[in-house]
């Protein structure tokens, strides 16, 4: 390279922009990298995934407001929906938990719950014996009684609850402790 008597190098051999092969790999590794993108992204959504993170979430609000509140939180299941009560002198109320728009929740199309106790399925929830349902023809009726109940003292029952979905089941595992946690059915 020639150096001027100044000792800077002539403006002729200054490098002036990227070369196009330059241009070219750069757009070259932007293109797979946006391939992977796009093919590690599921083509649909996991609705029983979003459900059991939902209901993970309404759970440790139902226990911090039985606690914080000193009132028995109850929680009604069915097939493909829940529902909040508390209770109160005139027995069982619908409960619509802060940040929820009901007291009841349905799930979205295709997902279905089951309660579990001890590993053992519990009987009136997900096709049990025990028949009932969350809406009533008398408003005035008292609703069922839950099949859980949070109370004012921290204790919460260990249970697990299924969430079954067209993608995979996921399962929300809460333990006597007030743990409560997500994971895949698989796990």
């Amino acid at each position: 390279m020639r150096i001027s008597a100044t000792g800077k190098p002539s403006p002729l051999l200054r490098q002036r922009g990227l070369t196009l092969v330059e241009v070219l790999v750069v757009v070259l590794i932007l293109g797979l990298m946006a391939g992977v993108v796009v093919m590690t992204l599921p083509s649909e959504e996991d609705t029983a995934r979003i459900e059991a993170f939902h209901f993970a979430g309404q759970i440790k609000v139902a226990q911090e407001l039985a606690v914080t509140r000193g009132e028995i939180v109850g929680l009604r299941m069915e097939e493909s929906r829940y529902s909040f009560l508390a209770y109160r002198t005139a027995g069982w109320v619908p409960l619509v938990l802060p940040g929820a728009e009901s007291a009841d929740r349905t799930l979205q199309t295709g997902n279905v719950l089951s309660l579990s106790l001890d590993n053992e399925p519990v009987t009136g929830t997900a096709g049990g014996a025990r028949p009932f349902s969350l809406s009533r023809e008398d408003e005035s009726e008292a609703p069922p009684d839950p099949d859980l109940v949070f109370l004012p003292t921290g204790l919460t029952p260990s249970f697990t609850v299924l969430f079954t979905g067209e993608m995979g089941d996921w399962q929300v595992v809460a333990g006597d402790d007030g743990t409560v946690m997500v994971e895949g059915a698989d796990d």
